[in-house]
């Protein structure tokens, strides 16, 4: 599949995560107390779904990858999978689980020690096929979620973890904000452009028009801006727009920035939004 992107991960899981959560649960309760056979199965699973979305060439898991602190089950790019044998993880009981909890931590800070990279970059999951935890590094403190059953929305959830690192998100960092997104970024620029163009050129639709006049109105109100103005700092946009008309309608031009800018915020707000949701269907964290 090309262009792989969030929404298809999600109608792909959608329509069958009935069928890969019965394959995991069969693959638990065939081997108790077998991790390696466990692990080898739930292999088989993860590449057929893989394969499903031919995403297998993009991602290349590596198998019992050595790090100085220890040795990692399955690692897929920065997710780290270390495997129980099916009934090791206890609900009940956080206490005995904590081994496996100190395990994955030191193979946090083992892969980010080999690859140079922040441990807050690594997510550390325990998994047995009937329950899993997840751990990592957050704010200078080890967090930790609660040990989680392993059910369709949480196996859909971790799948989705997995199958996402074919999307190559970018980190949400003040830096790379900046680099894609500030006036002075290429992709800025011509987004604006091609805004002003629409705003100026618009005959066709009115629904626009009156937005666009609806906004003049109300920032002349906030503002008490004149629209006519001859201020060279304003006329000075055009060229750090690239806006190559020579009589510049300086109400569309910020009326563009205005809109792009708008947009930015409300992406940046559903990207947060999408975060804490599904921090908190992980579970309550807690450090240890």
């Amino acid at each position: 599949m090309l262009n792989l992107n969030s929404d298809d991960i999600n109608l792909y899981l959608h329509k069958n995560i009935d069928n890969i959560y019965s394959k995991v649960i069969s693959a638990a309760k065939k081997n108790k107390g077998k991790e390696e056979n466990f692990r080898t199965e739930f292999a088989i699973i993860i590449n057929d779904i893989f394969r499903d979305l031919d995403i297998d060439s993009e991602i290349n898991p590596e198998q019992e990858y050595s790090v100085a602190r220890g040795r990692i089950d399955s690692l897929y790019g920065n997710i780290i999978i270390e495997y129980k044998a099916p009934g090791r993880i206890v609900k009940k009981n956080p206490s005995a689980n904590k081994q496996f909890i100190d395990q994955v931590k030191r193979q946090v800070q083992g892969l980010a020690d080999k690859n140079k990279i922040p441990k807050e970059k690594i997510l550390g999951v325990v998994f047995d096929g009937h329950y899993l935890i997840y751990v990592r590094y957050r704010n200078e403190i080890w967090s930790v979620s609660e040990v989680l059953k392993v059910d369709k929305e949480s196996l859909e959830l971790f799948l989705k973890r997995l199958l996402s690192l074919s999307i190559e998100k970018k980190a949400l960092t003040i830096e790379n904000l900046l680099n894609d997104f500030s006036s002075n970024s290429e992709r800025t620029k011509k987004l604006v452009e091609v805004f002003y163009s629409k705003c100026v050129n618009n005959t066709s639709y009115n629904k626009p028009k009156l937005l666009f006049e609806q906004w003049k109105h109300l920032f002349r109100e906030v503002c008490g801006y004149d629209f006519d103005t001859l201020d060279l700092k304003i006329q000075d946009l055009k060229k750090h727009y690239n806006i190559g008309e020579e009589k510049i309608k300086v109400d569309c031009l910020i009326f563009s920035i205005h809109t792009y800018f708008a947009l930015i915020i409300k992406f940046l707000t559903i990207e947060v939004l999408t975060y804490l949701s599904n921090k908190k269907n992980e579970g309550q964290s807690s450090p240890n």
